[in-house]
């Protein structure tokens, strides 16, 4: 988790207290749904895994979507074509695994919003999180926001942003969605992936579901990632930040400043998004 003081080891995992407002859904769950599915598929046979992705992707891409429902499309098409790449790259059984990548990056490109659109959802520098830390929230930085070097950012290849808030006591890291337009340039946006949240001494994660409303996620269910990993009876979270101080994270309050720190954490987003875009459209 960002910016927290934990046990090396496990940090107990409770999201009681954690009050989500009721939302309203902003995204029809039918449209991202059966690629989520696919990305989050525990696969134990790649070969069968790729052909059905590949007849997934003969489907005539969606027409007439909202832009946000197109971004929540796009972002699990591109979770899709990151497995894809790995099996492409690494696992030589897996033949037709980059030409399925190809058929699905056509998805991706097919339902790009284009840039005047992806601007109308709202300012990148601030995430739509009411729902979950209210509205009195405080902006907070690390030395890699100042550096433009977040580890968050590099493992997902920059189709993720990340931006460090605190609400109170509580501290939160939200992961926002990174969109394509139709010329393929990447746009940081105000949608909400997750919030990785610490809470005196105990973790929890809010998600967004197909709808785009964030609910608390049951230990059982968390995605298992470099950062947040079901271990024990709670989850270990604390690789990076087993004290308070690593990384030197602290409240921004000054303007000029969170500016400058917008500018390089955003310019790594998209510096890497566009490098990952490439490389999975070849």
């Amino acid at each position: 988790m960002a910016t927290a003081d934990v046990d090396p080891a496990t940090t107990p995992y409770s999201c009681d207290g954690v009050d989500v407002a009721a939302q309203t859904a902003t995204a029809d769950p039918s449209v991202a749904a059966p690629w989520r599915a696919l990305a989050d598929d525990t696969v134990t046979d790649p070969t069968g895994w790729i052909a059905t992705v590949g007849r997934t992707a003969q489907d005539p891409a969606p027409a007439g979507l909202g832009t946000e429902d197109r971004v929540r499309l796009q972002h699990q098409l591109l979770r899709v074509a990151a497995r894809l790449d790995t099996y492409a790259r690494y696992v030589p059984e897996t033949p037709h695994a980059a030409d399925t990548r190809r058929a699905v990056m056509a998805i991706v490109r097919a339902v790009a919003p284009t840039a005047r659109e992806l601007d109308q959802l709202g300012d990148a520098a601030h995430p739509e999180v009411a729902a979950v830390l209210g509205s009195d929230v405080v902006e907070r930085a690390t030395s890699s926001c100042v550096a433009g070097s977040l580890i968050h950012v590099s493992y997902f290849g920059g189709l993720l942003a990340f931006r460090p808030l605190r609400s109170g006591s509580t501290r939160a890291l939200v992961a926002q969605l990174v969109a394509f337009d139709s010329a393929g340039a990447p746009h940081i946006t105000p949608l909400v992936d997750d919030i990785e949240m610490r809470r005196g001494g105990t973790a929890c994660v809010v998600a967004t579901d197909d709808a785009g409303r964030l609910a608390t996620v049951p230990r059982a269910d968390l995605e298992q990632t470099k950062f947040v990993a079901r271990r024990g009876d709670g989850v270990g979270c604390a690789q990076c930040h087993s004290r308070s101080d690593a990384f030197e994270p602290r409240d921004i309050t000054d303007p000029s400043a969170l500016a400058d720190i917008d500018r390089a954490r955003f310019g790594q987003v998209e510096r890497l998004a566009a490098g990952t875009f490439a490389r999975y459209r070849e």
